[in-house]
Parts: C-alpha cells; sequence; structure tokens
C-alpha cells in the first residue's frame, strides 16, 4: 500500500468511484454520503469538499487533463465542477 486516503464518514462502507488526473496529481472520490472529496495525491490531503447533492451521486470523471470533473446522478443528471476555480458550471 502506497497511501491511505481517510476522509469520508465512518458510517459508509465503501466508495463508489473515483477518478485520477495524473497530470496534476489529483483523485476524486465519491462515497454513499454524497459527497466528493478533491485529493491531492502528493500529500494525501482534501484540497475541496463538495456538498449539496439531493441525489447519490454514481461516478466521476475528469475531463482529457482538464481540471474539469464531471458527476452523473441518480436523477441522470452530468453537472460539470471546475475544479480549479471551485465552481459549478
Amino acid at each position: 500500500m502506497l497511501q491511505t486516503l481517510k476522509g469520508h464518514s465512518s458510517n459508509i462502507s465503501s466508495i463508489k468511484a473515483i477518478a485520477f488526473l495524473l497530470d496534476s496529481k489529483l483523485l476524486a472520490s465519491i462515497a454513499g454520503d454524497r459527497v466528493i472529496r478533491l485529493w491531492e495525491i502528493g500529500w494525501g490531503g482534501v484540497l475541496q469538499i463538495l456538498k449539496g447533492y439531493s441525489r447519490s451521486v454514481n461516478t466521476v470523471a475528469f475531463l482529457s487533463n482538464s481540471k474539469l470533473l464531471a458527476l452523473a446522478s441518480d436523477n441522470k443528471a452530468v453537472r460539470l465542477w471546475d475544479t480549479g476555480l471551485s465552481i459549478m458550471l
């Protein structure tokens, strides 16, 4: 094991999805707590916490070498998050 990233609610049994952005060493994770965490892999800390989703987010993906993060939820919506500016587009 290289590194353990801790931060999602302790009552959540599993991580639902992760996405890795190689160029900037960012990792996004989603758990059943409906919180998306953006991690900096180098030091293992949380850079951003994205909250406020009323439905469960099922998957996450970075858009081709950019800091745009796509989030897909149970309500069949896909949302884009600019991780550099910390805003929903």
